[in-house]
């Protein structure tokens, strides 16, 4: 695919872009791959010198569909793979079972059972 250059803080990095959708970007970085998904946060630790080991990913899981949270399927510390069960959600009246993008562990639950929520919305975060 395509390979991009990107300034970090004064330093520059090249970036393979290994797939890219509206769903998942998966790059590739000095040997490591990375995927980011939408509502994803790119931060850098600045206490440390700065290269590419130093940013860390924070991911989203989004409701693709508005609708009612039936049972959410996770907890906090839990180790979650791609395409594993997280969630069910009451949309048009029918229960959809929303499956995880991506692997990770679940850092923060911010939807409850019950919960209305919208297209987009997070549902919790992972790490």
């Amino acid at each position: 695919m395509d390979t991009l250059r990107i300034k970090i803080k004064d330093k520059w990095f090249e970036v393979e872009v290994l797939e890219f959708s509206t769903k998942k970007a998966v790059f590739l970085v000095d040997g490591e791959q990375m995927i980011v998904t939408p509502g994803s946060k790119v931060t850098l630790d600045t206490s440390s010198e700065q290269s590419f080991s130093d940013l860390s990913i924070s991911k989203s899981f989004t409701a693709p569909m508005p609708g009612t949270v039936i049972e959410l399927l996770v907890e906090v510390g839990q180790k979650i793979d791609e395409g594993e069960e997280v969630c069910i959600l009451e949309s048009m009246k029918m229960q959809q079972v929303l499956r995880s993008e991506v692997s990770g562990v679940v850092k923060r639950i911010v939807a409850s059972e019950g919960d209305q929520i919208l297209d987009g919305q997070v549902i919790f975060d992972l790490e």
